[in-house]
């Protein structure tokens, strides 16, 4: 997610507001965190996209990764924890105390999605209500 200010990447109000993104990140904000900003730049980046700004250290963040499933695909969406996967240097935040939360959220997930497997008949998915109805109208 590329904005073109600091303010513009945080969305405060999100109960009120939409969030038009594909791809987004929820904080959890009861661990602590300070995000660093980077900006798009560079002889590879495209001239409408200079300057923009991104959280570069994300991936050892406490955050979860909302993907939503794209209306031209039969793709899920996704509710993602990177945990160890991205963080090299390790997390700076309580692992067990978050991990106990996304378990609720998972167990939460499984109770209100349907069970779906993929067009090959392997990966096993849950997926919510508005996107089951998304994914099936393709």
């Amino acid at each position: 997610m590329h904005r073109p200010s600091t303010e513009q990447l945080w969305q405060d109000n999100w109960m009120v507001d939409d969030i038009s993104d594909f791809q987004y990140y929820v904080w959890l904000t009861t661990f602590p965190w300070t995000p660093e900003y980077g900006q798009t730049g560079g002889r590879r980046c495209p001239a409408s996209r200079r300057g923009y700004w991104y959280i570069a250290n994300y991936h050892n963040a406490p955050v979860l990764e909302i993907s939503r499933p794209l209306s031209n695909s039969s793709l899920p969406g996704r509710v993602y924890w990177a945990k160890y996967f991205s963080a090299s240097n390790g997390l700076d935040y309580d692992v067990e105390a978050f991990g106990r939360i996304v378990d609720r959220i998972w167990t939460w997930i499984r109770k209100q999605g349907a069970r779906v497997k993929d067009h090959q008949g392997g990966l096993v998915t849950y997926t919510l209500p508005d996107a089951y109805r998304i994914r099936t109208q393709n």
